[in-house]
């Protein structure tokens, strides 16, 4: 159930430097440090110790025209004009649990819905994540957590399933009862619970895939 999340970047800074000097035909970090706006020694420590000095490169990025998610992806220095946004970015549904049942729409980069799931995902692909506000679930999910849904899951079965209850969006385990539609429906540290039924006392938003940190 718990997939652990890694930075959101793949390129060391020396990846970075190497970038920016391709992008810009510099020959020598210490230009790669002036347009960046560090001291040269800073540049080096930085190479050396992979620090990527994230306010300063973003700024140069803004001012510079260079798309960060590219640069700190793929170790590519690209021109913001020149990157289809249309076409890199997936909408995400998403919910707050434990408040009344609402959601907003999000755009998420494709690369990382992808890393997030474990998985290649298509740009059209229907994808929600709640943001975790309580710790009913706990110790298996714990409160500032981040838990991402796969929608197309509207049946109840075995699992966390993120449900809404009453008009209020929860995330349970359900366990299944001893009617035909009667399910129970657990808290993270339940072992039992009063059953309800399906389509009647609750329904299913959609099924838990991964569980992750607040982005």
């Amino acid at each position: 159930m718990n997939i652990p999340i890694t930075a959101s970047w793949r390129s060391t800074m020396r990846d970075v430097v190497t970038a920016i000097k391709e992008h810009f035909n510099f020959r020598h970090d210490s230009q790669v440090a002036d347009l960046i706006g560090i001291s040269r020694q800073h540049i080096h420590v930085a190479v050396r110790e992979n620090r990527l000095i994230p306010d300063k490169l973003l700024e140069s990025c803004i001012v510079n025209d260079i798309d960060v998610t590219r640069l700190l992806r793929d170790a590519k220095a690209v021109k913001v004009s020149d990157v289809d946004y249309s076409e890199s970015q997936i909408k995400i549904s998403h919910f707050r649990e434990g408040e009344i049942l609402h959601h907003r729409e999000n755009w998420m980069q494709k690369w990382y819905v992808e890393k997030l799931i474990g998985r290649t995902v298509e740009i059209n692909e229907s994808f929600q994540i709640v943001s975790i506000e309580t710790d009913e679930m706990e110790p298996r999910i714990h409160r500032d957590s981040l838990v991402v849904l796969d929608p197309s899951e509207k049946e109840p079965k075995g699992g966390i399933f993120y449900l809404e209850v009453d008009g209020y969006g929860v995330l349970r385990r359900l366990v299944k009862g001893n009617g035909i539609n009667h399910w129970q429906l657990l808290a993270g540290s339940q072992v039992e619970a009063e059953s309800v039924e399906f389509n009647k006392d609750f329904r299913v938003i959609g099924k838990a895939k991964c569980v992750t940190s607040k982005l």
